[in-house]
């Protein structure tokens, strides 16, 4: 990949475990500290990911494990937002066999056409996102992020582990594909993707204040039903909940990529069968 493909996807991969939990789990951690752990968080993370670079690639065992561990966070957060939200007549299974043979389908493709996924979603992103932040910058207001440092230092630390984490583990995947370029060219993603989450924070907090925001399931859903555009377009924020699909979707194929690359064949679609089996029965138990 050139360096435009491999920072578009770093910055779809930098926010695809934020939706559905790591969005409600900050909040419930840090309240009014949120940005300010984000923040720190985000550095935290830089640094981390400016580690794995210099390490270079990690074993097949950890690949397979942290592919396994976001594609079942990513499918049960995207199968619970459309059941609930968006396809709430669906049966669940019907969801997951649809992401899952999308994805399927895709991981038998090369990286490069990832990339190119990603390239070309990224202008729609780019639409919706500042669509998306004009109309919601309206709605925050100051007061609901304060007061500061209302919570222990060890909520806070916590915070800061979580942002760095969530926003680095899919990362992890990408470090293989870097070839010969430079930690400064790859990190451009990883700044972007990160800033745009402690906007989406931002937004959250400063819209619905941490107490009600951490009892909503997908605050990040929440907040889009208050878009509307030019006063009589209203309604619509199941057509801006597409880019978060879209950065899941282009996550799950690197993933199916890296577990078809690091596993034989009949292994690779005993795990995907297994996959699907865990999945739709934790799905069952909890929704």
């Amino acid at each position: 990949m050139n360096k435009t493909e491999y920072n578009i996807l770093s910055f779809y991969l930098t926010r695809v475990l934020f939706m559905g939990g790591g969005f409600s789990l900050l909040v419930n951690v840090c309240h009014n500290n949120l940005l300010i752990s984000s923040f720190l968080g985000m550095l935290l993370g830089y640094f981390l990911l400016f580690l794995i670079y210099k390490k270079g690639n990690i074993n097949k065992i950890m690949k397979i494990i942290i592919s396994l561990v976001i594609l079942i966070i990513n499918i049960i957060g995207v199968t619970a937002l459309t059941s609930t939200h968006l396809l709430f007549k669906t049966p669940s299974i019907i969801v997951v066999i649809a992401l899952l043979l999308v994805l399927l389908y895709g991981s038998k493709k090369d990286i490069k056409n990832i990339g190119w996924i990603a390239f070309i979603l990224i202008f729609i992103s780019s639409f919706i996102v500042g669509i998306a932040c004009l109309n919601l910058f309206r709605y925050t207001k100051l007061t609901n992020l304060l007061p500061l440092f209302d919570t222990g230092v060890m909520d806070f630390i916590k915070g800061i582990i979580i942002f760095a984490g969530t926003s680095v583990l899919p990362n992890v995947l990408l470090i293989e594909y870097k070839g010969n370029m430079k930690f400064k060219d790859i990190s451009i993603g990883y700044f972007i993707g990160a800033l745009l989450m402690i906007l989406v924070l931002f937004f959250i907090n400063g819209t619905y204040g941490y107490e009600f925001a951490s009892i909503l399931r997908f605050p990040e859903y929440s907040i889009l039903r208050n878009i509307d555009l030019f006063n009589f377009l209203t309604n619509i924020e199941n057509i801006f909940m597409l880019e978060w699909i879209s950065c899941i979707i282009v996550c799950g194929l690197l993933c199916f990529k890296v577990l078809r690359s690091n596993t034989k064949p009949r292994m690779f679609y005993t795990i995907i069968s297994l996959l699907v089996f865990g999945i739709y029965s934790m799905l069952i138990i909890n929704y």
